[in-house]
């Protein structure tokens, strides 16, 4: 009785034999195949890895070198935690952190920008305009705080009307700031007195002026005692 394990090596040779008795056939065959399986990534990865290990075997010093500079490469650079991508660990790609050993964010600068813009795009109108206050009264070390609940009172004092030229403001209308009636540049507070709502023309033309000296026909300069 025949071995199944001897016949099958033996197959196995003879198909050897016949593909190197002709070496143009067996070149034709293999771009044959090559050409059917072009576009399946499964075949392009296990030639990719076969070359790959050609050339290392035939050249194992560049071996040796290649593996050394991805070693340093890893030591200098940071893998982003949100979007996994690679960048040199310095402060051009990473924010800075506190409590990291090298002073570095965790997230990639790409990162951080969309997480805050997701962020900021969920605040509602109030709230947006609360914070951007609260950033320039800090910037400007004025006393005070208002919430959202006091612009939404500002509307309804004001009818929804720009305090300055009287337009309608709000959702289906003109685009609307809040403003600081006395200027915080100029000895004004981030109290809720302090506030108007205006639209965005009024607000950006009366700048850091006081009411009175940017329209003078109407408001009035307070009395000295």
């Amino acid at each position: 009785m025949e071995n199944p394990e001897y016949a099958a090596k033996e197959r196995k040779k003879a198909r050897e034999a016949a593909r190197n008795s002709d070496p143009e056939r067996r070149r034709e065959i293999q771009r044959a195949y090559h050409a059917r399986h072009a576009d399946d990534p499964a075949y392009r990865e296990r030639l990719r890895r076969k070359w790959n290990r050609k050339h290392w075997k035939k050249h194992p010093e560049r071996l040796v070198t290649y593996r050394r500079r991805v070693e340093a490469q890893a030591a200098c650079h940071r893998i982003c935690t949100s979007c996994r991508a690679s960048f040199p660990a310095t402060s051009e790609f990473f924010g800075s952190a506190k409590r990291t050993a090298d002073k570095l964010a965790a997230e990639c600068k790409k990162c951080a920008r969309n997480v805050k813009k997701v962020w900021w795009d969920q605040l509602s109108q109030e709230e947006r305009r609360v914070r951007n206050s609260k950033q320039r009264a800090a910037r400007a070390t004025a006393p005070g705080i208002f919430t959202g609940h006091d612009i939404k009172a500002l509307f309804v004092r004001q009818n929804a009307c720009c305090l300055y030229c009287g337009i309608k403001i709000g959702r289906n209308y003109a685009r609307w700031h809040v403003d600081h009636f006395m200027p915080l540049s100029r000895g004004g507070s981030n109290f809720p007195e302090n506030l108007v709502v205006a639209c965005e023309p009024c607000n950006r033309a009366k700048y850091n002026k006081m009411p009175w000296e940017w329209l003078p026909d109407q408001f009035s300069p307070p009395s000295s005692q």
